[in-house]
């Protein structure tokens, strides 16, 4: 069986990722190929047999502009077949034009004993609030939980909505993909505590 692995926010080619929201990289590249190597030593250490999938929740290449990186085309391919493992993405706000095929903006799947949905938007944020699950995980925020909230930037309850949002994306989580086995226990955890 296919181990499944959660993430979001790469922002491959953005220099505007770098200064804005404080990754500690000098340069794209060093950023683009970080960003490779921390997933590949992830999946290569996967001892299953059945394969790797990265669940990639939205913003995964930047399309070039004056504010971006000069004079590179977009082509996704180019790093998704660089990733050990199949790729699927769902669909975030950088993504409307940068050729990355998404299976939609909203998708369910079960994690251990939950049932969860996953969108690049916290609860807060979606347009479809209603159609989410009592456990969402999102992307979009970065680190900024940790800035505003405090603690980890994994985690912010939305007490309008009854939304436990869990942030799997890479700035919050090594600039590695989570693991489902890892994110479970954090979810267990966090809800234990929540209650």
């Amino acid at each position: 069986m296919a181990e499944r692995y959660f993430s979001a926010d790469f922002h491959f080619n953005s220099t505007c990722q770098i200064k804005e929201k404080y990754r500690p990289f000098r340069s794209v590249e060093s950023m683009n190929k970080t960003i490779i190597h921390n997933c590949n030593q992830v999946f290569d250490n996967n001892p299953k047999n059945g394969g790797n999938v990265l669940i990639h929740l939205g913003d995964f290449i930047q399309r070039g502009n004056d504010r971006e990186y000069k004079g590179v085309k977009v082509n996704p391919c180019e790093f998704i077949n660089q990733l050990h493992a199949q790729f699927v993405n769902i669909e975030g706000n950088h993504d409307n034009n940068n050729k990355v095929v998404s299976a939609g903006d909203l998708m369910y799947t079960q994690i251990g004993e939950f049932y969860v949905s996953m969108g690049h938007l916290p609860s807060y944020l979606h347009p479809n609030v209603e159609r989410l699950q009592h456990i969402h995980l999102c992307g979009h925020v970065h680190n900024e939980w940790r800035q505003y909230y405090g603690g980890d930037g994994r985690h912010h309850y939305d007490k309008e909505h009854n939304i436990h949002n869990f942030n799997v994306g890479i700035d919050v989580w090594g600039f590695a993909p989570v693991s489902e086995g890892k994110l479970l226990n954090y979810i267990r955890k966090v809800l234990k505590y929540h209650r």
